[in-house]
C-alpha cells in the first residue's frame, strides 16, 4: 500500500481543503491499464512506465487537486522506515471517482538525482 501525505494542504473529495496534514492509502493499479485509460481521452497523454506509475483511490478518498507536488510514501513490511517513491503529478477531473491518478516514480530519476547533488 501507498499512502499520500501533502505536507501543504491535502484535498479531499469534495475538494475542502483540510487543516491538519492528511493521508489516505492507495491500491496501485496496473500501468499498460492506467496509460489505455489516458490515451483514450479527449486530449491523449502518454504515460512512461519507466518515469511513472498509477494509483487508484476509492469513492471520495483519493488525490485531488492541490494535491500535486505531494509524497507517495511507501513503509518496509517491518513499518520501521518508510520511503518517498513517487510524486503526485495529475489525476481525473473528478477526485474520487476510482480512476487512476499518475504520480512521477522517483527511483526512475535516480540517477538524474544522484548526478545533479551538490555537496
Amino acid at each position: 500500500m501507498v499512502i499520500i501525505g501533502n505536507e501543504r494542504r491535502f484535498r479531499w473529495f469534495a475538494g475542502t481543503a483540510a487543516d491538519v496534514l492528511q493521508q489516505v492509502e492507495l491500491n496501485w493499479y496496473p500501468t499498460s491499464e492506467c496509460q489505455r485509460l489516458y490515451q483514450n481521452q479527449k486530449r491523449p497523454v502518454a504515460i512512461s512506465s519507466a518515469l511513472q506509475f498509477c494509483l487508484r483511490g476509492h469513492q471520495g478518498r483519493d488525490t485531488c487537486r492541490g494535491d500535486s507536488g505531494g509524497p507517495a510514501m511507501i513503509r518496509t513490511d517491518s513499518g520501521r522506515k518508510t520511503y518517498a517513491v513517487g510524486i503526485v503529478s495529475f489525476g481525473p477531473l473528478l477526485c474520487g471517482s476510482g480512476n487512476p491518478s499518475v504520480l512521477t516514480w522517483i527511483p526512475g530519476y535516480m540517477p538524474w538525482i544522484l548526478q545533479n547533488i551538490h555537496e
